[in-house]
């Protein structure tokens, strides 16, 4: 998939052997660099827009914890970029894994995060999920600044780092309160690895995905 720059130095090229004047070569190049902006940022709001209604219909849901584990898992796997943030996680220790330990460790990763982060949610209160505002990070990445409301009125603030995939945008960090999912679990993970190496991080999400 073509960034949005990439397109843009693709009209570029198109444009230079017309020879138009380059003060209106220079215009387009500004005004389908705004549009392709506005586009991402639309899209990239969309969906952190359609995440928070499939969440908060789980959550009124009167499932069992087994079947509210299942429906997240799979908005899970819809919404994020769960081998992309399994990598980021390892940081530097990826290249230490071979393949088999870094299929295992995908595998174990996305269990871990349905079963740590599944039990956090309890039930359906009154919660209010809404998009805030979307800006470009860089030329592929979007931030989505998002709310949640409780009954109190106070907001919990979360920022969702979205980057493009074969699948659209999807995401690949969350921050609560300005604390970052994957810089968080990367300190954590990098500690296990350090100590235990990675087949004790291994037996570790093992352990969790089990206990949970």
């Amino acid at each position: 998939m073509r960034s949005d720059f990439a397109r843009l130095q693709m009209l570029v090229a198109l444009v230079r052997p017309r020879r138009l004047p380059l003060w209106l070569a220079a215009g387009v190049f500004l005004i389908v660099g705004a549009t392709a902006l506005t586009a991402r940022a639309d899209e990239g709001q969309t969906l952190i827009g359609s995440l928070g209604d499939q969440v908060i219909a789980v959550l009124k849901q009167d499932s069992g914890p087994s079947e509210r584990r299942q429906e997240l898992e799979s908005i899970l796997h819809d919404y994020f970029d769960m081998p992309e943030i399994a990598r980021l996680v390892l940081g530097r220790h990826w290249r230490r894994a071979d393949e088999a330990q870094r299929e295992r460790y995908i595998e174990l990763f996305a269990q871990y995060v349905v079963a740590v982060y599944s039990g956090q949610f309890g039930t359906y209160g009154g919660q209010r999920f809404s998009v805030v505002q979307s800006r470009p990070v860089d030329e592929a990445d979007t931030m989505v600044t998002a709310e949640i409301r409780g009954n109190d009125g106070i907001p919990v603030v979360l920022h969702f780092r979205l980057h493009p995939t074969e699948r659209g945008p999807r995401i690949v960090d969350v921050s609560v309160e300005g604390v970052s999912m994957l810089i968080t679990m990367r300190e954590e993970f990098s500690s296990v690895v350090t100590r235990e190496g990675i087949d004790g991080l291994l037996r570790r999400l093992e352990a969790k995905t089990r206990s949970a």
